[in-house]
Protein backbone atom coordinates (compact mmCIF):
# COMPACT_ATOMS: atom_id res chain seq x y z
CA UNK A 1 0.00 0.00 0.00
CA UNK A 2 1.90 3.06 -1.34
CA UNK A 3 -0.44 6.49 -2.13
CA UNK A 4 1.25 9.69 -3.44
CA UNK A 5 -0.17 12.97 -3.61
CA UNK A 6 0.69 16.45 -5.15
CA UNK A 7 -0.76 19.46 -4.35
CA UNK A 8 -0.43 23.08 -4.73
CA UNK A 9 0.24 25.03 -1.44
CA UNK A 10 -0.39 28.19 -2.36
CA UNK A 11 -3.48 29.86 -3.86
CA UNK A 12 -0.95 32.36 -5.68
CA UNK A 13 1.61 30.94 -6.65
CA UNK A 14 1.31 28.02 -8.32
CA UNK A 15 4.77 26.81 -8.41
CA UNK A 16 5.18 26.08 -4.92
CA UNK A 17 3.56 22.69 -4.51
CA UNK A 18 3.55 20.29 -1.79
CA UNK A 19 3.86 16.18 -1.78
CA UNK A 20 3.05 13.41 0.73
CA UNK A 21 3.64 10.01 0.73
CA UNK A 22 1.09 7.34 2.62
CA UNK A 23 3.02 3.92 3.18
CA UNK A 24 1.87 0.88 5.43
CA UNK A 25 4.60 2.22 7.89
CA UNK A 26 5.03 5.82 7.73
CA UNK A 27 3.85 9.30 6.01
CA UNK A 28 6.26 11.22 4.12
CA UNK A 29 5.42 14.66 3.55
CA UNK A 30 7.38 17.35 1.55
CA UNK A 31 6.36 21.03 1.79
CA UNK A 32 7.99 24.21 0.83
CA UNK A 33 10.07 26.46 2.74
CA UNK A 34 9.37 29.96 1.37
CA UNK A 35 10.22 33.44 2.51
CA UNK A 36 7.20 35.63 2.65
CA UNK A 37 5.27 32.80 0.90
CA UNK A 38 6.41 33.76 -2.01
CA UNK A 39 10.25 32.65 -2.56
CA UNK A 40 11.01 28.77 -2.38
CA UNK A 41 13.84 27.87 -0.20
CA UNK A 42 13.66 24.73 -0.39
CA UNK A 43 11.56 21.75 1.28
CA UNK A 44 11.13 20.77 4.99
CA UNK A 45 11.14 16.67 4.87
CA UNK A 46 8.65 15.36 7.55
CA UNK A 47 8.33 11.46 8.29
CA UNK A 48 5.66 10.70 10.84
CA UNK A 49 5.45 6.67 11.75
CA UNK A 50 1.95 5.60 11.52
CA UNK A 51 2.50 4.71 15.26
CA UNK A 52 2.90 8.18 16.50
CA UNK A 53 -0.37 9.13 15.24
CA UNK A 54 -3.80 8.87 16.82
CA UNK A 55 -5.86 10.23 13.96
CA UNK A 56 -6.43 12.54 11.01
CA UNK A 57 -8.41 15.37 10.49
CA UNK A 58 -9.67 18.17 7.99
CA UNK A 59 -11.70 21.30 7.38
CA UNK A 60 -11.91 24.60 6.15
CA UNK A 61 -10.06 27.66 7.80
CA UNK A 62 -10.50 30.95 6.93
CA UNK A 63 -7.39 33.65 7.36
CA UNK A 64 -8.73 36.83 8.75
CA UNK A 65 -5.67 39.05 7.41
CA UNK A 66 -6.39 37.77 3.76
CA UNK A 67 -10.51 38.96 4.68
CA UNK A 68 -8.94 42.47 5.95
CA UNK A 69 -6.35 43.53 3.03
CA UNK A 70 -9.36 41.76 0.35
CA UNK A 71 -11.16 44.90 2.03
CA UNK A 72 -8.45 47.47 1.49
CA UNK A 73 -8.03 46.73 -1.74
CA UNK A 74 -12.10 46.94 -2.01
CA UNK A 75 -11.72 50.20 -0.72
CA UNK A 76 -8.98 51.68 -3.05
CA UNK A 77 -11.47 50.08 -5.69
CA UNK A 78 -14.48 52.16 -4.71
CA UNK A 79 -11.81 55.25 -4.44
CA UNK A 80 -9.70 54.77 -7.52
CA UNK A 81 -13.20 54.29 -9.37
CA UNK A 82 -13.82 57.64 -8.74
CA UNK A 83 -11.00 58.69 -9.79
CA UNK A 84 -10.76 57.72 -13.46
CA UNK A 85 -9.75 60.18 -15.88
CA UNK A 86 -7.38 58.74 -17.95
CA UNK A 87 -7.23 54.91 -19.64
CA UNK A 88 -3.79 53.85 -17.27
CA UNK A 89 -5.90 54.93 -14.54
CA UNK A 90 -8.58 52.10 -15.94
CA UNK A 91 -5.86 49.47 -15.87
CA UNK A 92 -5.12 50.77 -12.35
CA UNK A 93 -9.00 50.67 -11.28
CA UNK A 94 -8.52 46.47 -12.82
CA UNK A 95 -5.56 46.01 -10.83
CA UNK A 96 -7.11 46.89 -7.17
CA UNK A 97 -10.32 44.38 -8.04
CA UNK A 98 -8.07 41.86 -9.06
CA UNK A 99 -5.60 41.71 -6.01
CA UNK A 100 -9.07 42.51 -3.69
CA UNK A 101 -10.38 39.07 -5.47
CA UNK A 102 -7.00 37.53 -4.72
CA UNK A 103 -6.69 38.32 -0.91
CA UNK A 104 -10.29 37.00 -0.65
CA UNK A 105 -9.74 33.54 -2.70
CA UNK A 106 -6.38 33.65 -0.26
CA UNK A 107 -8.35 33.62 3.02
CA UNK A 108 -10.35 30.51 2.49
CA UNK A 109 -7.86 27.42 3.12
CA UNK A 110 -8.41 23.59 3.72
CA UNK A 111 -6.16 22.43 6.70
CA UNK A 112 -5.54 19.11 7.22
CA UNK A 113 -4.25 17.88 10.45
CA UNK A 114 -2.33 15.05 11.90
CA UNK A 115 -2.79 14.22 15.13
CA UNK A 116 0.90 12.60 16.71
CA UNK A 117 2.02 12.20 19.99
CA UNK A 118 3.52 15.45 20.74
CA UNK A 119 2.71 18.72 18.42
CA UNK A 120 -0.07 18.36 15.78
CA UNK A 121 1.14 18.71 12.21
CA UNK A 122 -1.13 21.27 9.84
CA UNK A 123 -1.12 21.59 6.21
CA UNK A 124 -2.49 24.44 4.70
CA UNK A 125 -3.66 24.20 0.74
CA UNK A 126 -5.87 26.60 -1.28
CA UNK A 127 -9.87 25.37 -1.30
CA UNK A 128 -9.28 24.14 -4.49
CA UNK A 129 -7.04 20.95 -3.41
CA UNK A 130 -9.42 19.88 -0.95
CA UNK A 131 -10.76 16.78 -2.81
CA UNK A 132 -6.82 16.03 -3.18
CA UNK A 133 -6.46 16.45 0.68
CA UNK A 134 -9.97 14.02 1.26
CA UNK A 135 -8.01 11.38 -0.38
CA UNK A 136 -5.20 11.95 1.65
CA UNK A 137 -7.18 12.05 4.59
CA UNK A 138 -9.19 9.08 3.35
CA UNK A 139 -5.21 7.07 2.97
CA UNK A 140 -4.00 8.10 6.21
CA UNK A 141 -6.55 6.56 8.05
CA UNK A 142 -6.79 3.63 5.91
CA UNK A 143 -3.22 3.39 7.12
CA UNK A 144 -3.84 3.28 10.57
CA UNK A 145 -6.83 0.99 10.10
CA UNK A 146 -4.41 -1.10 8.67
CA UNK A 147 -1.81 -0.95 11.39
CA UNK A 148 -4.46 -1.42 14.11
CA UNK A 149 -5.63 -4.54 12.54
CA UNK A 150 -2.27 -5.94 12.44
CA UNK A 151 -1.69 -5.42 15.61
CA UNK A 152 -5.42 -7.01 16.22
CA UNK A 153 -4.17 -9.59 14.41
CA UNK A 154 -0.52 -10.04 16.23
CA UNK A 155 -2.57 -10.12 19.64
CA UNK A 156 -5.17 -12.51 18.34
CA UNK A 157 -2.58 -14.94 16.18
CA UNK A 158 -1.81 -17.48 19.36
CA UNK A 159 -5.52 -17.63 21.67
CA UNK A 160 -4.19 -21.04 22.24
CA UNK A 161 -1.76 -20.30 23.36
CA UNK A 162 -3.22 -17.96 26.34
CA UNK A 163 -5.52 -20.61 26.96
CA UNK A 164 -2.35 -22.63 27.55
CA UNK A 165 -0.78 -20.60 29.72
CA UNK A 166 -4.00 -20.26 31.38
CA UNK A 167 -4.48 -23.73 31.37
CA UNK A 168 -0.64 -24.72 33.00
CA UNK A 169 -1.73 -21.92 35.69
CA UNK A 170 -4.46 -23.71 36.74
CA UNK A 171 -2.69 -26.94 36.82
CA UNK A 172 0.14 -25.58 38.81
CA UNK A 173 -2.43 -23.84 41.54
CA UNK A 174 -4.10 -27.74 41.56
CA UNK A 175 -0.67 -29.34 42.24
CA UNK A 176 0.37 -26.63 44.69
CA UNK A 177 -3.12 -27.28 46.24
CA UNK A 178 -2.81 -30.85 46.46
CA UNK A 179 0.65 -30.73 47.61
CA UNK A 180 -0.43 -28.60 50.65
CA UNK A 181 -3.20 -31.41 51.06
CA UNK A 182 -0.58 -33.87 51.36
CA UNK A 183 1.76 -31.73 53.24
CA UNK A 184 -1.00 -31.17 56.02
CA UNK A 185 -1.97 -35.17 55.92
CA UNK A 186 1.39 -35.90 56.80
CA UNK A 187 1.22 -33.51 59.15
CA UNK A 188 -1.40 -35.38 60.63
CA UNK A 189 -0.32 -38.48 60.77
CA UNK A 190 2.60 -37.65 62.60
CA UNK A 191 0.31 -35.82 64.95
CA UNK A 192 -1.05 -39.52 65.61
CA UNK A 193 1.84 -41.71 65.36
CA UNK A 194 3.17 -39.19 68.26
CA UNK A 195 0.12 -39.71 70.15
CA UNK A 196 -0.02 -43.08 70.25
Amino acid sequence: MKKEFDFSTSFIFAYLRGKAEVTERDIKLDMPNTIAHIIPMGVQNQVIPLRNISSASAGLSIRGIFILIGIAFLMLTKFSFSLINSPSDFFQWLLFPFLCILSFMHAFVFVPAIQRSGNDYFIQVPFYESKKLHELNDAITEALNYEADKTDIIKNVNPRLDEQTAIAKEQLEITKAQKEQQDEQTELFKQIAENK
